[in-house]
């Protein structure tokens, strides 16, 4: 039996580049269905009720001069930053990411796999089908997250402070390598879960199932995937930062850089999770492989 040859994270890359040039056309219609109606929103949101410090402290002085109690607890509420940014995170990463991710996944796994081409129209059915327990299981992994995080921090904060009274010293380098552990944590959950939205859509699992399939094709492949991800992340700044330079020297108005912005965001994600999708189809390969 003919066995391929693993790729690499090089082989990973080229093969997601001729797979965005050969489905340019898909990857554009399916960045203009899903992810421009959220810059719209998103630009929207941002203009009209996300203010700064000092025009908040302003409105707020003004109607505390008027004397409005009411005014002035709405108002407050009305401009925290921090809740419109959360509302914001929120639906991207619970809602437009688990339908873009959907998308180019099941199209990038049909057209690898099978050398079948999927429409927009397929995509999204096979997206749309799946977004509640795509929804879902995306949660139940930052919830997942959460608790692990706050147990920890909360060991950590204990055995500090306990060592702190004997050993000052030692609790201070036990409390910065515990910290540099957490971060070392994060990016390995990261890493670990980070292709749910196509296991859920492509396979057909949910929560914890998807989470376990997740946690098996990531296994003993951390190392590769983090030169991934580093790399993917470097070529997506590099390209974002390039066209941004080129539109700012064409385009002086806010309302043009907003719509640059908008442009270069749809073509920089699908090309992101165009990567991802790759490497969740060759992860698929090397789990199906028997001398793995």
């Amino acid at each position: 039996m003919h066995v391929q040859k693993p790729r690499s994270v090089r082989d990973v890359f080229e093969q997601s580049f001729l797979l965005y040039r050969r489905r340019f056309r898909f990857l554009i219609g399916t960045a203009v269905a899903i992810l421009f109606p959220y810059y719209i929103a998103s630009t929207y949101v941002r203009t009209h009720f996300l203010l700064t410090d000092d025009q908040a402290d302003q409105i707020v002085q003004d109607m505390e001069k008027k004397g409005d109690v009411w005014s002035v607890l709405s108002t407050a509420v009305s401009v925290r930053t921090e809740v419109w940014m959360l509302v914001l995170s929120a639906v991207f990463l619970l809602l437009v990411l688990p339908i873009l991710y959907g998308m180019i996944a099941q199209m990038s796994s049909k057209f690898l796999q099978h050398g079948q081409e999927t429409t927009i129209a397929d995509a999204g059915n096979a997206a749309f089908r799946r977004l509640l327990p795509n929804m879902a299981t995306l949660f139940l992994a930052i919830v997942v997250y959460l608790v692990l995080a706050v147990c920890y921090m909360e060991l950590l904060s204990l055995v500090t402070y306990y060592l702190g009274a004997a050993l000052g010293a030692l609790a201070t380098v036990i409390a910065i390598l515990g910290t540099l552990a957490f971060i070392v944590g994060v990016v390995l959950y990261f890493i670990r879960f980070s292709f749910l939205p196509a296991i859920v859509v492509v396979e057909g699992l949910s929560f914890f199932r998807a989470m376990a399939r997740s946690w098996r094709l990531t296994k003993f492949r951390s190392g590769q995937l983090l030169g991934f991800y580093v790399m993917l992340v470097i070529v997506c700044f590099v390209a974002q930062v390039f066209m941004t330079l080129i539109g700012d020297m064409f385009f002086q108005s806010a309302g043009t850089q907003l719509l640059i912005a908008a442009i270069i965001g749809m073509l920089v994600m699908p090309f992101a999770l165009t990567c991802m999708s790759t490497m969740f189809v060759e992860l698929q390969s090397r789990d199906r492989n028997p001398m793995r």
